[in-house]
């Protein structure tokens, strides 16, 4: 089974799944360790009482995170299916799916993405507003580290297609420090 990672198509749905499994275990870790001092000690006054409500920290901290994630939907199989058949993908031109990413503002996520050697082309089905703020975001930290990327939004299927083939076509790999500043808004 091939290892869902940032940037790939299912990562959102992935991640929710860990979370609920990590909460779980962890309620369930808690649970043990409570009811093993109380069947030693006969009182829930106890060592292990303190021993649980600190293990379930790890997971109070995922269920913030699966709350803050928890809106948000990957790239449906129909969207995804006809970016793959129309954008002929070599090697060298980086694609992202399900990319969500925080800001001080609020959360931003492109459903698809192209990045070559001079621009990022975003197929995002939020609106206008968060469309823009991430426009002029991404423009920024591009500009503010140097790196000559022009960065485009698109909320319509068609036209980002129609963009992202034409980048395709015209550019070239982008460079280890464009991806790495992209890679490192993933959440």
């Amino acid at each position: 089974m091939k290892k869902i990672t940032k940037g790939n198509k299912g990562y959102i749905d992935n991640l929710k799944k860990r979370d609920i499994c990590f909460i779980l275990i962890n309620v369930l870790i808690a649970v043990i360790i409570f009811v093993a001092g109380m069947l030693i000690w006969e009182n829930k006054a106890n060592v292990f009482t303190i021993f649980a409500v600190c293990s379930l920290l790890p997971g109070c901290k995922r269920v913030v995170n699966l709350i803050m994630i928890f809106p948000f939907k990957g790239i449906s199989n129909e969207d995804y299916t006809m970016i793959k058949e129309k954008i002929n993908v070599e090697n060298e031109i980086k694609t992202y799916s399900d990319m969500l990413f925080a800001t001080e503002k609020c959360f931003l996520l492109f459903k698809h993405v192209v990045l070559t050697d001079s621009k990022l082309i975003a197929f995002s089905q939020m609106t206008k507003d968060k469309n823009d703020f991430a426009d002029e975001y991404l423009n920024r930290g591009f500009q503010i580290r140097g790196i000559d990327v022009k960065v485009s939004v698109y909320s319509n299927l068609t036209d980002y297609i129609r963009v992202a083939e034409n980048a395709i076509e015209n550019g070239s790999e982008p460079s280890e420090e464009i991806k790495g500043y992209l890679e490192s808004l993933f959440v």
